[in-house]
């Protein structure tokens, strides 16, 4: 018979494997011996996924994917302007979607951050906005 295999051994092996088996395909943060915690992802989807756009709209819709993530804020660096996104599937795989964000004359950096989990983990994605008159 063979002897158990602690979980901290066991944890070393599945790291090790995820890591350098599946090309660094997943990302995993450990918290202590409760297991592996899948990291929070977010995209911006809408109104692009390109790194620039260009409006002339006042307050801007927005919205994208987001995967294990409790919440979505959406910060716009210019104006200081902080929004909560609404998801739609809290901690799964899913999408967020804000009403609007007021935009300034000029360039605007919107930043879209996911929080998981109860590590703090965080993830972010931005677009530069162009606000013309």
């Amino acid at each position: 018979m063979h002897a158990p295999i602690a979980w901290s051994s066991l944890r070393s092996l599945l790291l090790t494997l995820a890591l350098t088996g599946c090309g660094g395909g997943f990302v995993f943060v450990w918290s202590g011996d409760d297991g592996p915690i899948l990291a929070p992802t977010v995209t911006i989807e809408n109104p692009t996924s390109a790194p620039v756009f260009e409006t002339r709209v006042a307050v801007l819709a927005m919205g994208g994917s987001v995967a294990n993530a409790t919440r979505v804020q959406v910060l716009n660096t210019a104006t200081g302007t902080v929004v909560e996104a609404q998801l739609t599937s809290p901690g799964g795989r899913g999408h967020w979607m804000i009403d609007g964000i007021a935009l300034q004359l000029g360039t605007n950096v919107i930043v879209a951050t996911a929080e998981g989990g109860s590590q703090g983990n965080t993830a972010e994605d931005s677009l530069t906005v162009t606000r013309t008159p």
